[in-house]
């Protein structure tokens, strides 16, 4: 009925919508500038595009091993200590929800610094080392050699995000009519412009923790 379709389009608008957020996020933080990505060039690909030998990247804090087991709190101080200073008020941190918990809060409870306030409290807010913790999908939950598995920055000052056409979302009940079914396109046109993560003797606006080649 008609209450039917209206509560189906609401879903329907709502995942499509999701799933080009999470693409914005995929292609603005990994692009790589292969296919994979539309050839477009996030901040993890830039700030690797930097210098071939990840030890000689400004921006980037060499992990004290390739594995995440291996990372220490002193590994991630590192990459506050990169930061500069013009960015650092409005800077956070971002990482996979999965490499938060797996990682990074283990180590806080071996140091004694998470609590039970923090564990059984209805508080979401999330922070390390005075910056807010901000999940996404598209940065790595899973260990590999060189891998920047967390940032530190301000993405307002380090990169674009272009809309080039706006987000729309059409249906047609042509082309599966035989069907019985209704067909529903979305469509947008993005791009993606990093200009600010440093070289190799300066960070810029995002730095990032990589882990160790071997």
């Amino acid at each position: 009925d008609e209450d039917a379709m209206v509560g189906v389009g609401e879903i329907v608008g709502r995942s499509t919508a999701r799933s080009m957020a999470k693409q914005e996020d995929l292609v603005g933080f990994a692009g790589d500038g292969t296919e994979t990505y539309f050839g477009m060039t996030g901040i993890v690909g830039a700030l690797r595009n930097v210098d071939a030998t990840i030890g000689n990247i400004a921006g980037l804090k060499v992990g004290t091993g390739n594995a995440y087991s291996e990372l220490t709190l002193g590994d991630f101080r590192g990459v506050v200590e990169l930061l500069p200073e013009d960015v650092d008020e409005d800077a956070a941190w971002f990482m996979s929800k999965k490499f938060y918990y797996s990682v990074v809060y283990p180590l806080a409870e071996a140091a004694g610094i998470a609590n039970l306030f923090d564990i059984l409290s209805d508080r979401k807010g999330r922070y390390l080392y005075g910056y807010p913790v901000v999940f996404t999908s598209a940065m790595p939950s899973t260990e590999a050699n060189s891998q920047i598995c967390a940032l530190l920055g301000d993405l307002r000052v380090a990169a674009y995000l272009a809309e080039r056409k706006a987000f729309t979302i059409e249906a047609s009940r042509d082309v599966y009519f035989g069907n019985y079914q209704t067909g529903i396109r979305a469509v947008e046109r993005i791009d993606v412009n990093v200009f600010n993560v440093g070289d190799t003797t300066n960070p810029g606006a995002v730095v990032g923790l990589i882990t160790a080649a071997s």
